[in-house]
């Protein structure tokens, strides 16, 4: 079996996760670590391992592709750096994991996907969930029509981000960087972006692609000191009718979800804090589809496995431009600040959390409704 040499772009932040998840479990059989990059690399947990392990860091794609190759480059960087760093790597021969979102801009996962095509390369996009089982299952089901037509899909995301999450870097909460690079960053293309992308996926025609939606209103809001977005509330509509809601929040004192309902013809999909997908059937009957995070690095083994096999993967650059286009649509909505008197300062040992009164509870009502 041949073996799968991969490089690593971006150690730090969520790069972390992906060498915790090596050094606990290792990569698919005859596949090896063979470089990481990173600018910066003492600033980042993992540094010392992989010096006691030899695996050489890189400070630039460019300066190890000029003397090493890599079969896979798996790319963990922020978002404005996606699509150069996933050109270079294809134009070096390499297929590429990217971790989400695909990009800031269509234009851009357009360049992408004529890249991709170009040169023969997978591009594998790191939405974890399109790789489960579960999901897999819940689509081919959707698919089939044994859940019926679908008629409204709910998604509610409450996940509280300190000020420390906006200052962590330069781009964080911002349209576009200091140097007028488009970088969008949100709840709904960053830290939520998987769930707006699963209502999107489930809907997708077959294993392959995601639905782009015909109408898209919204709703933006922010409480903390930022460029974009904090807070979300967003519907679309379907060719056929179907309504996709979402409501996402940072600026809220206490976390809840994912959690989504997905109502069809037949049956109604939930997952909650059970963790578990499940089908209700209007007989009464119930399908438990089970845990779309059971095996969370699904997505670097089934990469892997299109590479060896010539297979495609379950999202790819066409399946994530579906996502990248409603997120630039939301895009051009108006950002609305909360008004003072709604805001709140939660202060702790060494940071602090900005919240509005009352809007937990209200978008869990109009979640629930």
């Amino acid at each position: 079996m041949k073996e799968i040499n991969v490089v690593l772009v971006g150690i730090g932040g969520y790069g972390e996760q992906y060498l915790s998840h090596y050094f606990s479990k290792g990569l698919p059989e005859s596949s090896r670590l063979v470089a990481a990059i990173e600018p910066f690399p003492d600033k980042t947990r993992y540094y010392q391992r992989l010096k006691e392990v030899g695996i050489p860091i890189f400070a630039d794609l460019e300066f190890f592709y000029r003397n090493h190759r890599a079969d896979l480059a798996i790319i963990v960087a922020p978002i404005h750096l996606h699509s150069p760093f996933a050109l270079q790597a294809l134009s070096q021969g390499s297929h590429v994991l990217l971790e989400k979102p695909l990009c800031a801009t269509v234009e851009e996962g357009e360049r992408l996907r004529a890249a991709a095509k170009a040169s023969g390369k997978i591009v594998s996009v790191g939405y974890q969930w399109s790789f489960s089982e579960a999901v897999g299952a819940l689509k081919g089901d959707i698919i089939s029509g044994l859940l019926g037509a679908p008629l409204e899909l709910k998604t509610l995301v409450l996940w509280p981000r300190k000020i420390s999450y906006y200052k962590r870097n330069s781009w964080a909460g911002r349209i576009k960087t200091d140097s007028g690079t488009w970088v969008l960053d949100s709840p709904l293309n960053n830290a939520a972006a998987h769930f707006l992308h699963h209502m999107l996926y489930v809907l997708g025609s077959d294993d392959h692609t995601a639905l782009i939606p015909e109408e898209i209103r919204g709703e933006l809001y922010r409480a903390n000191d930022i460029e974009n977005y904090d807070t979300a509330a967003i519907e679309m509509k379907t060719k056929t009718g179907a309504l996709l809601k979402m409501y996402v929040s940072h600026a809220v004192p206490y976390e809840r979800g994912p959690w989504f309902s997905f109502r069809f013809e037949n049956a109604t999909v939930t997952y909650g804090e059970e963790k578990r997908i499940v089908a209700h059937f209007t007989d009464g009957r119930e399908k438990m589809y089970g845990d779309p995070d059971q095996e969370y690095f699904a997505k670097i083994r089934r990469t892997i496995e299109a590479i060896r096999t010539g297979g495609k993967v379950p999202c790819d650059v066409e399946t994530a431009l579906a996502h990248t286009y409603c997120v630039n649509r939301i895009q051009e909505f108006t950002v609305h600040s909360f008004p003072l008197e709604q805001i709140r300062v939660q202060q702790f040992e060494d940071d602090s959390l900005v919240w509005v009164q009352g809007l937990a509870e209200d978008y869990e009502q109009r979640y629930g409704k």
